[in-house]
């Protein structure tokens, strides 16, 4: 029960399709019943599961819930797993992307403030996806995986290799006790980002953390939602939700 969140204020549209595959490109659309915008800010949400399980229905729910109440225009998609590869799973996250993207003015979105985030391997996806040219206003890595996948066809294997000055800004976000990404691996990557990228370059290590830590409710990632909202403000303009833009914070 502490994995699922439901909010009465806001609505769910499930199961938009944003791609061929029958079950791997589907997506549900957060929206608020009480707040509609035509310049809504977009969260596009990829799940984590080391490239090979998970779903939508797991991580972020808080998150999305809350940023929804709040205005925005929240994204969750799942991405091929089985019988796939890491660059078709890498094609996915571009398009729920692209798709965002066309389709947020229906639901009061604007196509210009479009912020893509993920959970772990989700985090990995966002990361390359974003920094190998989808376009967007901000990535956020929760407990991410950010090292190299193996895979031999062309094409980018880790973000550690697309990093280029024109980045858009992160905030990495990493619990200091998590076993399965450690913590200087990805504080590594956002100091190396930090040395190339001309845009913010955000590092957030929580004491006493492990992994996952987007699955439950807690004072926690309260705390971390309102540091994401906080992020999307100072880097895309949305100091009130859909209000004008901002100027860009100082490197962190």
């Amino acid at each position: 029960m502490p994995i699922l969140a439901w909010r009465p204020d806001v609505r769910r549209i499930r199961n938009r399709r944003y791609g061929p595959a029958r079950r791997g490109n589907r997506l549900d659309v957060y929206l608020s019943r009480r707040r509609r915008r035509t310049d809504a800010p977009v969260l596009v949400y990829l799940h984590g599961g080391a490239f090979r399980m998970g779903s939508r229905m797991l991580g972020a729910h808080a998150l999305l819930y809350r940023l929804a109440a709040q205005g925005w225009v929240c994204v969750s998609a799942d991405y091929r797993l089985s019988r796939t590869g890491y660059h078709d799973q890498l094609a996915d996250a571009r398009a729920a992307v692209a798709w965002a993207r066309t389709n947020a003015p229906g639901f009061g979105g604007s196509p210009d403030t479009i912020f893509v985030a993920g959970g772990s391997s989700g985090a990995y996806l966002a990361a390359t996806a974003a920094l190998s040219g989808t376009p967007v206003r901000g990535v956020i890595g929760l407990y991410g995986y950010y090292g190299d996948v193996g895979d031999r066809r062309p094409g980018p294997t880790s973000p550690q290799h697309c990093i280029n000055p024109d980045a858009p800004p992160f905030l990495i976000i990493h619990g200091s006790l998590d076993t399965l990404v450690l913590a200087e691996d990805a504080r590594g990557f956002a100091a190396r980002l930090r040395t190339v990228s001309r845009q913010p370059v955000v590092y957030a290590e929580l004491p006493g953390t492990g992994h996952n830590f987007d699955f439950f409710h807690s004072l926690r990632f309260h705390a971390v939602t309102d540091a994401i909202a906080r992020f999307a403000s100072l880097t895309g303009g949305t100091n009130r939700v859909g209000g004008s833009r901002s100027a860009r914070s100082p490197r962190s």
